[in-house]
């Protein structure tokens, strides 16, 4: 199983782009972390766009790892192992691999690279980012505060954001100075668009999914166990995911149930205000209308979450949630553009 996966990462069409937008590294987190990866799926143009001008306004260096989606054949392959591993019950936490979609293998694949790059390069301490983030307004701030803390007791693995639908139940009473070590009876404890490893975390995620291939974000409680003193989750969450839009289908829809009870399970009183939001799916969808000589940013922004919306209450939520003041009518035009 391990030299299948194995060769899967090496046949991995990835192209890399490293980008500086800080080269004196003045911003804290660019001296302090060896390497910040963010993936992005080489036929989204809008997420990439939308990645490079916010890195770019928040002055952060970063490896841009642009993949190809999988391979039929690389698919089968991964499949047909995954099946033979489960039939053979090697390994229990393999039963529902099998399900995994070709999208799933992709993220998973994703992922792994970024894990291989890291230890082949033998950075101590490193970020993988996925390219739906959205960060807290005091994003910078938060993690020199967090890390400034390193110095007596290094991390080795940290969620900077973290889908953890027992948070209200079982963990918010354990939250001290912004992190929190979750109980092992959390459940669906996810978050992989934001993962900080040590080099140490770093080698022994890439390990344990070789073998244990599923979902990425399914095994995070196995860190927090191996580092049981040294991993933790950020709260407030650093980073959040933009959940109208995933290669994934792992959509939340915007004000569904879904997406209610998801902000209600994660998060103690959340305010999107706290954040720069923004939702591609509603540029995705109506991003063709004229951008007018007189338009800002927030008055287009308005017209397209008009179109998204047919109920007036709905269109005055979201619009209440969208942060209009990070970037400029020109940048989103930038943003909606084929390619930077």
């Amino acid at each position: 199983m391990n030299n299948i996966i194995l060769k899967n990462i090496e046949d991995y069409n990835v192209s890399v782009f490293d980008i500086e937008n800080d080269k004196q590294k003045i911003n804290f987190i660019n001296q302090y972390i060896s390497k910040i990866y963010v993936i992005n799926l080489l036929d989204n143009t809008l997420r990439r766009n939308y990645i490079l001008l916010l890195m770019k306004k928040f002055n952060i260096n970063f490896r841009l790892v642009v993949v190809e989606r999988v391979k039929e054949d690389n698919y089968k392959n991964i499949t047909k192992a995954l099946q033979s591993t489960s039939e053979n019950q090697i390994n229990s936490a393999n039963a529902s691999a099998n399900l995994l979609t070709k999208e799933e293998i992709g993220c998973c694949l994703s992922h792994l690279w970024c894990l291989k790059n890291i230890i082949d390069n033998k950075y101590d301490k490193s970020i993988v980012f996925e390219d739906d983030i959205i960060f807290h307004k005091h994003f910078l701030k938060l993690f020199e505060k967090i890390f400034e803390k390193e110095k007596e007791n290094p991390y080795d693995f940290l969620l900077l954001g973290c889908c953890d639908n027992k948070f209200n139940i079982l963990n918010k009473k354990n939250v001290k100075d912004g992190l929190y070590y979750p109980n092992m009876n959390t459940k669906m404890l996810y978050g992989a668009h934001a993962n900080f490893y040590s080099l140490n975390a770093a080698k022994q995620m890439f390990e344990y999914k070789i073998t244990n291939f599923s979902f990425f974000d399914s095994h995070y409680l196995f860190l927090f166990k191996l580092f049981k003193e040294t991993s933790f989750i950020c709260c407030p969450n650093l980073v959040v995911t933009d959940l109208s839009t995933s290669n994934l289908n792992h959509e939340y829809f915007l004000l569904t149930y879904m997406e209610k009870n998801y902000y209600l399970n994660c998060f103690h009183n959340f305010k999107f205000t706290d954040y720069y939001f923004i939702y591609l799916d509603v540029i995705e969808k109506y991003g063709a209308i004229d951008v007018d000589e007189k338009d800002t940013y927030e008055t287009y922004m308005n017209k397209l979450v008009d179109c998204y919306f047919f109920m007036k209450t709905e269109r005055e939520e979201i619009q209440n949630r969208l942060a209009f003041n990070l970037f400029t009518i020109k940048e989103l035009k930038t943003m909606m553009m084929k390619e930077l």
